[in-house]
C-alpha cells in the first residue's frame, strides 16, 4: 500500500484519534497543572501520563478504533507501547525542562506532542484492527453526504457476481453452512427470513427440503431468480413486518454493511419473541488479505465483537 492509499484509508481515523489525542493531552497537561503543585515536576509528569493514557485507551476503544483483541489484552498493550512513546516524550521534557530551560509547562506541551504520531501508529496498526473503523475518503465521494444512515444501498453495493458465482461452483462449502442453518432451526416450523438472499443459493436449499423462506434482496436481478423460485421477496427490510419470524439468517452479508448496528436493529424486529437469528460472516482481522478489500469487505468479526454490535 502506497503513501497516497494510507491517506485515503486512514485520513479519518487519523483525524478522530487527533481529536482523541487532544482530549488526552488537556487531561494530560491539566493533570500534571494540578500535580505539580504538590510533587515535583517528574513525578507529576508520569501521573498525568497514567490518567491520560486510561483515558485515551476509553475513547480509542469507544471512538477511534475497532477492536480486535480483549479489553484487558488492549489495555496491557496500549500502556506497553504508550510507555514506549512516553520515553520520547519524557526525553524531550527533560531535555527542554531541564537543559534548555524552557517553562515546565511549555517543555511538557512540546513532549506530548513528540509522541503523538507515534501512538497513533501503534493503536492503529498494533494494539487495535488495522481495519479503519471509517470508510476510506475515495468511497465517501460516491456516498451522498445528506445520508446519515446508511440503509438497504449498502446491502446493494456487496452483491457481486464474483461472490455468487463462487458460492454456486463451492456446493461442499454451502451444503456445510446449510447444515448450521438447518441445526440452528431444526425445532422451528417457520417462517423463515433469509436477509440478504442474494440468487437464493440457500433459499433454494430451504425448499429443496420443502420449506419456505421469505427474502430481502436488494439486486433487481437476484429479485428475478428469487421469484422464479416461487419465494416472496422485498428489497428493503424496513418493509418487512414487525415480530414476523420464527428464525432469520444472514451469510455473508454483515461483513459488508458499514453499519451492521441499523441491520441488526431491524433483524431483531422482525423477528417474534425468542425468535432465533443465524449470522454467517469472516472471522478474525489478522488474517484480512486483499481479496477482503476486492470484494468489498468493510471488516471481520470475532464472537467478542459481533456479540458487541448493539441491537
Amino acid at each position: 500500500m502506497n503513501i497516497r492509499q494510507l491517506v485515503d484509508q486512514y485520513a479519518l481515523s487519523a483525524a478522530v484519534y487527533g481529536i482523541v489525542a487532544g482530549v488526552s493531552a488537556l487531561t494530560e497537561w491539566s493533570t500534571f497543572f494540578v500535580l505539580k503543585k504538590a510533587l515535583d515536576v517528574f513525578t507529576a509528569a508520569i501521573a498525568a501520563f497514567v490518567v491520560a493514557t486510561f483515558a485515551n485507551y476509553v475513547l480509542s476503544r469507544g471512538v477511534a478504533f475497532r477492536s480486535k483483541r480483549t479489553a484487558i489484552d488492549e489495555l496491557v498493550l496500549l500502556f506497553m507501547l504508550s510507555m514506549f512513546a512516553f520515553l520520547f516524550n519524557l526525553g524531550a521534557f527533560a531535555v527542554l525542562y531541564a537543559m534548555i530551560g524552557l517553562d515546565s509547562m511549555i517543555a511538557k506541551v512540546i513532549g506530548t506532542a513528540v509522541g503523538l504520531v507515534m501512538n497513533y501508529g501503534f493503536r492503529q496498526f498494533i494494539i487495535f484492527s488495522p481495519q479503519s473503523r471509517f470508510p476510506a475518503l475515495s468511497n465517501m465521494r460516491s456516498v451522498p453526504m445528506a445520508s446519515t444512515v446508511k440503509t438497504q444501498s449498502d446491502l446493494s453495493n456487496y452483491v457481486g457476481r464474483r461472490i455468487l458465482e463462487a458460492m454456486r461452483s463451492a456446493p461442499r462449502y454451502a451444503d456445510e453452512v446449510y447444515a448450521q442453518v438447518r441445526f440452528a432451526c431444526r425445532s422451528v416450523a417457520g417462517p423463515i427470513l433469509d436477509f440478504g438472499a442474494g440468487d437464493g443459493v440457500f433459499a433454494e436449499k430451504f425448499l429443496r427440503d420443502g420449506v419456505v423462506v421469505d427474502c430481502v434482496e436488494p439486486d433487481a436481478a437476484n429479485q428475478t431468480s428469487l421469484r422464479e423460485l416461487g419465494l416472496t421477496v422485498v428489497a428493503d427490510i424496513r418493509a418487512v413486518t414487525s415480530d414476523h419470524y420464527c428464525v432469520a439468517y444472514s451469510i455473508n452479508v454483515l461483513e459488508h454493511l458499514h453499519q451492521p448496528d441499523w441491520y441488526l436493529a431491524e433483524l431483531r424486529r422482525v423477528l417474534r419473541p425468542r425468535g432465533t437469528l443465524f449470522v454467517f460472516v469472516p472471522a478474525f482481522d489478522i488474517l484480512w488479505t486483499s481479496l477482503d478489500d476486492e470484494v468489498g469487505h468493510v471488516q471481520r468479526f470475532t464472537r467478542q465483537t459481533l456479540a458487541r454490535v448493539p441491537s
